[in-house]
């Protein structure tokens, strides 16, 4: 699945509904179309939010049982209204309406562990892996919890499973080259982000995270590199300001590292509580505007991992 296919489907879907504008899966199924263009940075966050709001309200209008319908729902009052009490309850609904639903159990994993919740992150997980042992997206969002709860060794050896299973998933190499960054692995980030970048060009994140990658093997002049063809590829198209961010972070300029942060967090490229669950932002947290910045997004910084 990619930006073009989701445009296709969503083509589709239109076609559809104009035939029969009652049927509420189709509804559903092009909020997932959306989901991907906001993922793969087709069309900016805040208006693939306002449209997959829109899309979901008129599924559960037609049909208020969709497991599927209140799981992206939950992510809309999540990550882009940053209404953790509201979303919690879609995520419950969700699982209540289908406990098979896998997605719902691993989003709903993600958002607990995103909040500190580490230990209900885990379980709920867990269950998601119960459901289909053999999937993907679940044994990566399993890799993330074992991240955030700083279990760095079972974290780099799912994600090792996970790219010899799917060698083409774009979620492994960020989250596989943080966690070589916290075992001070910076040989194997480089070259796993230089062969991401190889099979995909445009991966604006992987190149930001080569950036930090650089900067921290002591190769500043090339890292700055690195931030001006992401400055010249923001001319082009969306690209997401926390990849910057990285780039800065790494050169310890923690001014303008938070500055973009600040952008991402505005234009809803970065999930907010990100900043206290990802213990790559722990440099930052005394950082005054870094603090402005989570009271900002409706979060504290008394739950910032120290490690």
């Amino acid at each position: 699945a990619d930006s073009a296919g989701a445009a296709k489907g969503i083509a589709y879907l239109e076609r559809s509904l104009a035939i029969d504008p009652n049927f509420a899966p189709a509804y559903v199924a092009m909020a997932g179309c959306y989901g991907l263009e906001v993922i793969y940075y087709a069309i900016p966050p805040a208006e693939g939010y306002s449209k997959n709001r829109e899309v979901l309200q008129k599924a559960l209008a037609l049909d208020d049982t969709l497991s599927e319908a209140h799981t992206l729902l939950a992510g809309v009052y999540a990550w882009n209204d940053r209404n953790w009490n509201r979303s919690e309850l879609e995520y419950r609904r969700a699982i209540g309406l289908a406990p098979q639903n896998l997605i719902a159990h691993q989003y709903y994993a993600s958002f607990l562990g995103a909040l500190g919740r580490l230990k209900e992150a885990d379980a709920e997980m867990k269950e998601a892996q119960r459901v289909d042992p053999l999937d993907t997206f679940a044994k990566w969002g399993a890799a993330q919890i074992k991240y955030w709860q700083g279990d760095f060794g079972a974290a780099e050896a799912i994600l090792k499973n996970v790219l010899a299973q799917d060698p083409d998933f774009a979620l492994t190499p960020q989250l596989l080259a943080e966690v070589y960054w916290r075992e001070s692995k910076f040989r194997e980030s480089e070259a796993l982000l230089r062969a991401r970048l190889v099979r995909q060009p445009l991966d604006y994140l992987a190149s930001g995270d080569l950036g930090y990658t650089l900067a921290k093997s002591g190769r500043a002049d090339e890292a700055r590199e690195i931030l001006k063809q992401l400055r010249a590829q923001e001319q082009q198209g969306l690209v997401p300001p926390q990849a910057a961010a990285m780039v800065y972070l790494g050169l310890n300029d923690l001014d303008r590292a938070v500055d973009e942060l600040w952008k991402a967090c505005e234009e809803r490229t970065l999930r907010a509580p990100w900043l206290v669950a990802d213990p790559i932002y722990a440099p930052l947290k005394q950082h005054p505007k870094f603090i402005a910045l989570l009271a900002h997004v409706n979060l504290s910084s008394q739950s910032l991992p120290s490690r």
